[in-house]
Order: C-alpha cells, then structure tokens, then sequence
C-alpha cells in the first residue's frame, strides 16, 4: 500500500521536481474538490504534500484561467516556480524549527517578474507592478539592464531596497544561479534521507514530512518530541548528509539502515490519532519495535553466533 501511494505521487512530477503533464491533468481533476472543499481541506486531504500546495498556488494564479494551445506547458513551468517557492520555505523552517504545511506566500515581486518572463504581462506593465510594489525607477531600471534569473538575485535587489532604497546592485547572469533554479537543493529538513533518495521531493522525503505535518505537530506531545529531536537531529545530520553525497557506499549503507525505520513510522500515516494519549501509546510502541529492530535482535544474534561458535571450539 505504501508504494502504491508513493508511486501516485511521483508519476505526477518530473526529475526536476516540477509538476509534469500528468500533474498538470491530476490539478485539473483536483480543482473541482479544491473549490468545493476549500483549501484547508483540499489539502488536508492530500497529505499536505508539495504537489497539492503546488496545485493549490496555481488554482489561485491567473495563469490557471489562460486558455492558449500551450497552456499546459506554461502551467508546468510555474509550478517550477511554486515547488522552488515550498523548497526554500521548508529550509528557513528547519532552521528555526518551526513547520507550517499550508501554501507558501510567494513575494508578489517575485510572482510579478515571473510573470514577465512567461510573457503573461508586458514590460509597461512589470514597470507598474514593480513601482506599486515600492521599486524605485533605479532599481526597475537597473533590473531590466541585466535581467535576473534566479530568485537568490532577485532577492539581492529586494535586500538592498529595504537597507537603503538609493543604492542598487547590479546582478549578471550565472549559468550556475541558473542550474540551481532547475534543480532543487539536497539541504532541507530530512537532511539524511534527503542525501540517501536524492530530492526533497522524493516520496520517502515527502512520507516524512507528512507524517511530522500531519501527525506529530498535531498533538503537543509529537510538537515536544520533534523539539528535542530536532536539537539532537541537527547536530549530526549535515556531516552524514555531505558524506553520503561524496561516498555511495556509505549512501547505500544509510539507506539500508533506514529502511526499517521509515517503514515502522509510516504505520502512522494509516492510524487516526485523536488524543495524547494515543499519540504517547502509538508513539512509545513504534520506538520500542526500532529499538528491537536495531538493538535487541542484533544483540542476539551476535550472543547466539558466540555460542555457538563456543559448542564447536574443541
């Protein structure tokens, strides 16, 4: 059951984490039920995953009411825009430690210029949006010479407008700022499992984070957990995540070893966990069958080989 419903999932996305055509077509399905549930429960219903969020900011783009020959391909290329949008929210979260499952809330700046880029507003109106926005004719104008295409640039511009709105700073085009677009960062809040599967998008990485979503930060009990845990978690895992990177054996050993872990805490996405109680029993129950998986059994075995070891020693 479990792989059948990681496979939904990643059958609507493209290598680069973007909404594919299927994705595209599983939003269209999904529109009806979005406007009839409403968000809250639209997305409570998907597990809070990136692809509903994704889905959930396009409903809401006036690109979703475009009817040209090739809207499909524009709806593709702004979910890219939308799951790079959830990415960089998810990082800044585990830094602070804090987690929020809902739509991220795109920079209207940012949102404007890609909407220059794919051509859904003219020059004349960016200009006017950007003004509005508080941008001064400098800073527009310096814009339009060099044309930014990463959001880390564009950011630039908006961090020198807030310190001091005279001064601007002139950003060129990087062939790696771009490559870094297309491809998300393997940093993020499942450092380790994130390195072992490649992607925060992957489904392992998206099963854990619904789970701590959706069912931990859900009761105080999980919120407390995921505190400590967090702590401990972030003191180690950044040094494993760069060598599993730089060494596939070890990657392959990792993901060995947590296989059984992620296959035990994935019970909880199919238990309805309604009070602390039950969050301390199921929780205290899937903690213990890991410390047997990965403690007591091994500790037998290894008594059990001596033993025997020592019945055929003459």
């Amino acid at each position: 059951m479990i792989i059948n419903l990681n496979s939904v999932y990643g059958d609507i996305r493209s290598e680069g984490g973007v909404l594919n055509e299927k994705g595209i077509q599983w939003c269209e399905e999904e529109f009806a039920r979005y406007e009839t549930m409403g968000e809250p429960l639209f997305l409570k219903n998907n597990h809070y995953t990136i692809e509903a969020r994704a889905c959930a900011n396009l409903f809401k783009d006036s690109l979703w009411d475009y009817q040209g020959s090739d809207r499909v391909e524009k709806l593709i290329e702004r979910s890219k825009f939308y799951v790079l949008a959830e990415i960089e929210e998810s990082k800044e979260e585990a830094k602070k430690l804090v987690d929020d499952p809902t739509p991220t809330e795109v920079d209207p700046i940012l949102l404007a210029i890609e909407q220059w880029k794919s051509g859904e507003i003219s020059k004349e109106e960016l200009e006017k949006k950007l003004d509005e926005l508080g941008w001064s004719s400098q800073q527009i104008d310096e814009f339009e010479k060099t044309k930014p295409v990463s959001e880390e640039e564009i950011q630039e511009l908006e961090d020198e407008k807030i310190e001091d709105p005279t001064i601007t700073q002139e950003v060129t085009i990087n062939q790696e700022d771009e490559k870094h677009m297309s491809t998300p960062d393997e940093g993020g809040g499942c450092l380790i499992a994130t390195a072992v599967f490649g992607s925060e998008l992957s489904p392992q990485v998206q099963n854990l984070r619904e789970i701590r979503d959706t069912v931990l930060l859900n009761t105080k009990s999980g919120t407390s957990f995921m505190t400590g845990f967090n702590q401990i978690y972030y003191l180690f895992s950044p040094t494993i995540a760069d060598f599993e990177r730089e060494n596939s054996a070890f990657k392959e050993l990792v993901k060995i070893t947590i296989t059984p872990l992620l296959t035990t805490l994935s019970i909880l996405n199919y238990v309805e966990i309604d009070s602390e109680a039950e969050m301390l029993g199921y929780g205290i129950s899937i903690i213990s069958l890991n410390v047997g998986m990965y403690f007591l059994m091994p500790t037998l075995l290894i008594i059990k080989l001596k033993r025997r070891k020592t019945k055929f020693t003459p």
